[in-house]
């Protein structure tokens, strides 16, 4: 099953990949006609067509119902002019003019209705499609009474209008595109509403699942009217020490996420290089033994920040002191076991590597750990997993994109005793999780998903790009995202940054200049 965001995610991404929407319309739409010719021959039927795509699937139909010999009837809700979309506009330009059509308006001052009705033997709902919300309204809501009081056989395309809202269309039969939609189900059974369901294949590429494309920024939270300070996110990173850049790299991309609030907890020797990298985001001085390193004796204050945060960030630039990684993990656990959202990069990912018996129960999708290859062997060897230098080579540096069940085992093996997602870094990131997605590589016999990126260039293999990837993880993240979204989106949106930072400085790459490209890319 995929969500109604699902669809516009694979549309999107289809078209990234060369095929095109109008391609995947044209499809539904015979699909669909096929479909009534099959069920009820030349039965006549009459067509309620919407202002989006899913009108266009309909008028689709239509077309090529003519051409198998039915004369289908049409009512459109709008004037012509005012379809949405240029493949749904392109749809009804391409009528055949034997197709007879009327406006809903026309018809509702002639006071037509009835004799339309008993002029035909079915009805077809392309009203509103799987991207609609809200109970349908004005025409829409009349053409729905009108439909359901008609007493007569009843197709809806892809979904039933208004489902789920308490004034829907009662169809008989539902014809739906690539997958049932998540929402035609409840309890494991079909809506009544829906009717029979018919799943018809459409040609969406399998690529436009498998790889994280342009469409999944869909997926990226928009702001409403009544949004407040923080309700857009709110973020703490504990790291650094050592190092300084890492946590600010870090905060800084969480900020071009869009997470309205970003706090970052560091040791007070490094405070004020951390807090003059930018006045927008909020840095704590952490009263540790040692002034440049993380340790213990801050578990409680930062205990009081877990609670604020909607998602922790632990690792950035903290360094491998055995007292810090007795914090990180001591941090790790109690934010797990909060119910926190946590994403785990670098020293941090030395600090939780250890035997599966030690792990806190992750049985949400709330934390992803994000490794390169030599931390992954660390977390595999950590659970007792073998593993040696092929296999990761395999892993990170895929031949042809591909992976064998037999080479992603161990992996596999790992994030489902643990429970924790993995966006694992390479030439192609692969991101991992043991938690049901709609969209994906789906092994079934270990019940996993796994999604590609291939966004990147390789000037991108310089100091701090990983800070970036793990800061914009976590700031989606805070924002609202699963912790699988939030690593899809995440290795993408920087994939992507750093071939727009190529295009504009050449081999002259660096952190800063890839985390300048961030909001450009989102947009892209």
């Amino acid at each position: 099953m995929i969500s109604p965001m699902d669809v516009s995610v694979l549309d999107s991404n289809s078209e990234e990949l060369g095929t095109l929407t109008n391609e995947l319309m044209d499809n539904a739409g015979r699909a669909l006609a096929e479909t009534i010719r099959e069920r009820y021959g030349k039965a006549r039927p009459l067509f309620f067509i919407g202002t989006g795509n899913n009108g266009g699937d309909g008028l689709v139909a239509a077309r090529y119902l003519v051409e198998m010999g039915s004369e289908p009837l049409i009512i459109l809700m709008k004037d012509p002019s005012m379809i949405r979309t240029d493949i749904s506009r392109s749809a009804h330009d391409l009528l055949d003019e034997k197709v007879v059509t009327w406006q809903w308006d026309h018809l509702s001052k002639s006071g037509g209705f009835d004799d339309l009705l008993s002029g035909c033997d079915l009805l077809i709902d392309g009203l509103l499609g799987s991207g609609a919300s809200g109970t349908p309204r004005g025409t829409y809501k009349d053409a729905v009474y009108m439909i359901n009081g008609s007493k007569k056989e009843t197709i809806s395309i892809d979904i039933p209008t208004g489902l789920g809202t308490g004034l829907s269309v009662n169809a008989d039969l539902t014809v739906t595109f690539h997958d049932m939609k998540s929402n035609m189900m409840k309890d494991g059974k079909n809506l009544p509403e829906c009717g029979e369901i018919i799943v018809k294949d459409i040609c969406i590429p399998p690529d436009a699942a498998r790889l994280v494309g342009k469409g999944d920024l869909i997926r990226i939270p928009r702001k409403g009217k009544d949004a407040h300070k923080g309700s857009g996110g709110k973020l703490l990173i504990v790291g650094g020490g050592p190092f300084t850049g890492a946590p600010s790299l870090a905060a800084l991309a969480a900020v071009s996420s869009g997470c309205d609030l970003v706090r970052v907890a560091v040791p007070y020797g490094i405070w004020e290089v951390v807090a003059g990298a930018s006045l927008d985001i909020i840095v704590e001085r952490m009263h540790t033994k040692d002034p440049y390193k993380l340790g213990p004796e801050i578990m409680d204050r930062l205990k009081d920040a877990v609670g604020w945060a909607d998602t922790i960030l632990i690792g950035p630039g903290s360094g491998r002191d055995q007292q810090t990684l007795a914090l990180l993990s001591e941090l790790f656990d109690h934010c797990v076991n909060s119910g926190k959202k946590v994403v785990v990069d670098a020293d941090a990912i030395t600090a939780i590597a250890r035997v599966s018996s030690e792990w806190p129960t992750i049985d949400e999708d709330r934390v992803i750990i994000t490794p390169h290859r030599n931390e992954m062997k660390r977390l595999l060897d950590g659970v007792g997993i073998g593993s040696d230098e092929r296999y990761l080579d395999n892993i990170t540096r895929p031949t042809g994109g591909n992976c064998s069940l037999e080479t992603l085992d161990p992996l596999v093996r790992f994030t489902k005793m643990t429970g924790a997602d993995i966006l694992l870094k390479g030439n192609m990131d692969m991101i991992i999780t043991p938690h049901e997605h709609s969209l994906g590589e789906h092994i079934f016999h270990r019940s996993v998903y796994i999604r590609y990126n291939r966004t990147g260039v390789p000037e991108m293999s310089v100091g701090g790009t990983g800070d970036l990837l793990s800061g914009l993880c976590s700031g989606f993240s805070a924002m609202g995202l699963s912790s699988f979204d939030s690593g899809c989106i995440s290795a993408y949106v920087i994939g992507k940054a750093g071939e727009i930072a190529l295009s504009k400085y050449g081999i002259s790459l660096s952190a800063s200049r890839v985390l300048e490209m961030i909001p450009e890319a989102i947009q892209s």
